[in-house]
C-alpha cells in the first residue's frame, strides 16, 4: 500500500510540474511569476512539503531546458533571471557561499590534535589546510573583482560615492 501512495505521489508531482511548465514554461527573462499564481496552477501550497518539492523541480527544468537561473524570494514569487541579474546576482551567491564552505572547512581542520595522528596523516592535514587557505584565497580575489566589476547603480550609494571621488 505504502508504494503505491508513493507512486501517486509522484505522479501527482509530475502532473503539477507539466501544468506549470506549461502555464510558465515560456515565461521571459526578466520576468517575476506571483506565488499566487504558482500555487492556483500547482493546486498545492508553496509551504507544503509537495508545494516546495513542486517548485524546486520546476526551477530545475527552467534552469535545464531553457537555461535560466531563477531566485525566488520571500513573499514575491520566482523571478527568472536576466543575464545580468545572473552576473551580479547569482555568480556572487555562489561565491559567497564557497568562501563560506572553505572557512567551515579551515575551523574544523583546526579542531584536530595532530598529537595523536601518524606523520602520514599530519602531513595529510597540512596540505588540505594550505589547500582550503588558498581556495579561499582565490574565491577571495573574484569576489572582490567582480564587485569592483559592477556598473554605479542608483540603489548602491557605495558605488555612486566611488564615482563621485573620481
Amino acid at each position: 500500500m505504502a508504494v503505491a501512495t508513493l507512486c501517486e505521489a509522484k505522479e501527482e508531482i509530475a502532473l503539477a510540474v507539466t501544468r506549470l511548465w506549461e502555464a510558465f514554461g515560456q515565461a521571459a527573462r526578466g520576468q517575476t511569476i506571483a506565488w499566487a499564481d504558482i500555487e492556483e496552477v500547482m493546486g498545492h501550497g508553496r509551504y507544503e512539503e509537495s508545494g516546495r518539492t513542486i517548485v524546486r523541480k520546476f526551477r530545475r527544468r527552467l534552469e535545464a531546458e531553457r537555461r535560466i537561473v531563477t531566485r525566488a524570494p520571500s513573499g514575491v514569487g520566482v523571478r527568472l533571471l536576466t543575464h545580468r541579474q545572473t552576473i551580479r546576482e547569482a555568480i556572487r551567491e555562489r561565491e559567497i557561499k564557497a568562501r563560506r564552505q572553505v572557512n567551515r572547512g579551515i575551523r574544523e581542520l583546526e579542531t584536530v590534535d595532530p598529537a595523536g595522528l601518524s606523520v602520514v596523516e599530519r602531513k595529510l592535514i597540512s596540505v588540505q589546510r594550505h589547500d582550503m587557505q588558498y581556495q579561499r584565497l582565490v574565491i577571495g580575489r573574484s569576489y572582490r573583482a567582480h564587485a569592483k566589476s559592477l556598473e554605479a547603480t542608483p540603489t548602491n550609494p557605495i558605488r555612486r560615492a566611488k564615482e563621485a571621488k573620481e
